[in-house]
């Protein structure tokens, strides 16, 4: 699964976003929570667009748990994820933009990624 969730994220237009899913709901060996105000939706971003980010979250959230061994949500890796696959659909696409998907990426470029998810969970 490490090499599917890692094609995924190279290449999300290549890559299955539906087995990952699946992967997620399925799988014993993980727990991925779907955070509001992490994952949201915007009614502004091209039609598949949503679903190809919400994979991205279940991808970085589940990979990161896979090479750990450890079973415990991992929203902060989720968010790189999701960040990795909407700056790939970004790139193929200018009409992919997200002024919350924008704010997450500038505070995982200052290196602060980690305390906006911890605040946005209320933690």
């Amino acid at each position: 699964m490490i090499a599917t969730i890692d094609q995924f994220l190279r290449d999300p237009g290549a890559g299955d976003p539906q087995a990952i899913l699946s992967f997620v709901r399925e799988s014993p060996a993980v727990l991925v929570i779907f955070h509001q105000g992490l994952v949201a939706h915007d009614p502004r971003l091209p039609d598949g667009t949503d679903a190809l980010l919400v994979a991205g979250f279940a991808a970085g959230n589940a990979r990161s748990q896979l090479v750990s061994g450890v079973k415990r949500d991992s929203p902060v890796d989720g968010v790189r994820g999701m960040l990795a696959v909407y700056a790939f659909l970004k790139s193929k696409n200018a009409a992919v933009s997200s002024a919350h998907l924008d704010e997450l990426a500038a505070r995982a470029a200052e290196g602060t990624l980690e305390a906006t998810v911890a605040e946005r969970l209320g933690n």
